[in-house]
């Protein structure tokens, strides 16, 4: 029996080929063999077209030193990095066409060894989840080992996939306050190519967990497409704004907290966060599954709205300062007399909600009952409900708390150059 890895000679009825055998695609099926030719090439063949596969050379297997331990420095703040997944903690082994993704600390100090220099770097693999599926169980999950580890370690590094960074950075920050840094950090290209953003990503992020004057939950990406600085960014007021761009992750309707110059300076640029000294830890780690969010566009139907009447509640994306179409006013109305809490974001990126700028906004408002959230993000919006619907029962108490700025979530004012940063 042959595995992924091996190298072998496969003669079918019509030639005879050699090279590597590679991971099969799930797509293909089982009748299938990849094999990696000495070209580069891959090629398919089928199983019942082989008359014969001889081995060659069986796999090199590598086995890690599971006794081998990092060296510590007393004079250096001791920094954990949890993964849970993603591009940052991935790399393709183009021996066998699979994914590696089992880095312990002295794998980051050897690809990074600028860290070494920065902290004492621990490594523990929570998960590994694709961005995508990740659910809100699994931020409770996340929430509970952060809570674990922190008092042993002097800040926390939590690596992820940059898909739906936005929402677990969101929830996260309303479960956990902190009086000690939490980094969220990812990367846009696969650690194995050369303009892979990950290492920048790591390095930048180990310097903020271990000498900014900040606390809780924060997530530090590149800030240009060089690896010229990485963004300090709210978890609250942040999007990821382009599919592949390395600076794809940008603040909204604010700046950033600071940039930092990979094991270099940290210059502070808003103090709109949480310093150390003046915080205390604390825990809400909950979250209520039965809310959701609902895109509005042109045609929506009745249907739709009706689906969610029994939801704790509900976030409506609705267009420009939060409008919805007067079709679907009463099936709202019914949401909210059901005591679903309805509440409104705006499909813009940037600037706010507002109940009174148009006569229809104030139907929504004083009429229907819904909820501005003045420019609070879909995503945050959503994680925010979620976490507060699992504390709260009482619609009107729980208003109360989707309106109070808790994390940065909120901003009164938002400045004129705010736009496209």
């Amino acid at each position: 029996m042959v595995n992924p890895g091996d190298q072998v000679i496969i003669k079918t009825k019509e030639d005879s080929f050699e090279g590597t055998i590679i991971a099969r695609p799930k797509l293909l099926g089982e009748n299938e063999i990849i094999l990696k030719l000495k070209n580069g090439y891959n090629i398919g063949i089928n199983k019942s077209d082989i008359k014969d596969i001889k081995l060659i050379k069986e796999r090199e297997r590598k086995v890690k030193d599971k006794n081998k331990i990092t060296s510590s420095n007393p004079d250096l703040p001791n920094i954990l990095i949890l993964s849970t997944g993603g591009t940052i903690s991935s790399k393709v082994d183009y021996t066998t066409g699979g994914v590696i993704a089992e880095y312990d600390a002295n794998d980051f100090i050897e690809m990074c060894p600028e860290i070494k220099n920065i902290a004492n770097v621990h490594a523990k693999k929570a998960m590994s989840i694709m961005s995508e599926d990740i659910k809100p169980k699994d931020w409770i999950d996340i929430a509970n080992i952060i809570k674990n580890e922190l008092k042993n370690y002097d800040g926390i590094i939590l690596t992820m996939g940059t898909d739906t960074l936005a929402y677990t950075a969101s929830a996260l920050s309303f479960m956990i306050q902190s009086d000690k840094p939490i980094v969220i950090t990812a990367a846009q290209r696969s650690i194995d190519r050369g303009s892979s953003d990950a290492f920048f990503n790591l390095i930048s992020s180990v310097n903020v967990a271990s000498n900014w004057d900040g606390c809780g939950v924060v997530v530090c990406m590149h800030g240009t497409s060089s690896d010229e600085y990485c963004n300090v960014l709210n978890p609250t007021k942040l999007r990821k704004m382009h599919s592949s761009r390395r600076d794809a992750f940008r603040p909204i309707n604010c700046s950033e907290i600071a940039r930092v110059y990979g094991d270099k300076n940290i210059e502070i640029i808003s103090n709109n966060y949480s310093k150390r000294k003046d915080t205390t830890e604390k825990f809400q780690i909950s979250f209520e599954n039965n809310v959701g969010l609902i895109y509005i566009y042109p045609g929506i139907k009745k249907e739709i709205i009706k689906s969610y009447k029994h939801y704790r509640g509900v976030i409506l994306v609705g267009t420009g300062f939060g409008h919805i179409p007067e079709n679907i006013y009463d099936e709202i109305k019914e949401l909210i007399d059901n005591d679903v809490f309805v509440g409104m974001t705006t499909q813009c990126i940037y600037g706010k909600t507002s109940s009174t700028v148009y006569s229809p906004l104030r139907r929504l408002s004083i009429e229907l009952g819904i909820t501005f959230l003045e420019d609070m993000l879909l995503e945050t919006a959503y994680t925010k409900l979620g976490w507060a619907a699992s504390l709260e029962k009482d619609n009107s108490k729980l208003k109360e708390i989707m309106l109070n700025n808790l994390s940065y979530e909120i901003e009164k004012r938002i400045d004129f150059n705010n736009f496209l940063n």
